[in-house]
C-alpha cells in the first residue's frame, strides 16, 4: 500500500448538552474530506519520507445535534505520480478515486481508535457499533462449535 504514514494534527470532541443529561437515541454520521494536497519531503530519524501530502478532516456528527468529533491530519502517499494528484486537486478539488480510497482506508484505520476514545471522554456513544454477542453463539462456543 503506498500510504506510508497518517499523522494527526488536531482532535476535537464536543458534547452539546450537559454532561449528566441523558442522551436521546442518536445516530452518528461520518464524513472524510480532503482539504488540501502538497508535497512531503520530510527527513525523519527512520529515513526520508517523500510523497504526496493529503490533508484531511474526519468528522463525526451525532444527530440530533448532541455532539461532534473532528480529527484533522495528513496522509503521506508514496507515488511517482505526485504531479497527477496535485493537478487533479488544482483543477477539480478532488483526489483521484483509486488514491482517495486507499487514503480513506488508512485514515479510518488510524482514526477509529481515537474516535472511540474521544467519544468516551466527552460522554457520547461510540461512533461505531459494538459487536453483539447472542446467547446462542455463547453456547456454541462453549460446546466447541463454530459460527
Amino acid at each position: 500500500m503506498p500510504v506510508t504514514a497518517v499523522f494527526l494534527t488536531s482532535i476535537v470532541g464536543n458534547r452539546e448538552i450537559e454532561p449528566l443529561e441523558q442522551l436521546p437515541e442518536v445516530k452518528a454520521s461520518h464524513a472524510i474530506d480532503f482539504t488540501g494536497v502538497g508535497v512531503s519531503r520530510a527527513e525523519l530519524p527512520a529515513g526520508k519520507l517523500e510523497g504526496a501530502a493529503l490533508r484531511f478532516k474526519y468528522r463525526v456528527e451525532y444527530q440530533p445535534n448532541v455532539g461532534e468529533i473532528e480529527i484533522e491530519g495528513v496522509v503521506i502517499y508514496k507515488t511517482d505520480g505526485i504531479d497527477e494528484i496535485i493537478k487533479s486537486w488544482k483543477e477539480e478539488r478532488r483526489v483521484p478515486e483509486r488514491i482517495a480510497l486507499e487514503c480513506i482506508e488508512a485514515i479510518t484505520m488510524r482514526c477509529t481508535p481515537e474516535l472511540v476514545y474521544i467519544s468516551k471522554e466527552v460522554r457520547l456513544p461510540p461512533p461505531i457499533p459494538y459487536p453483539k454477542v447472542s446467547k446462542r453463539r455463547k453456547e456454541q462456543q462453549r460446546n466447541g462449535g463454530g459460527g
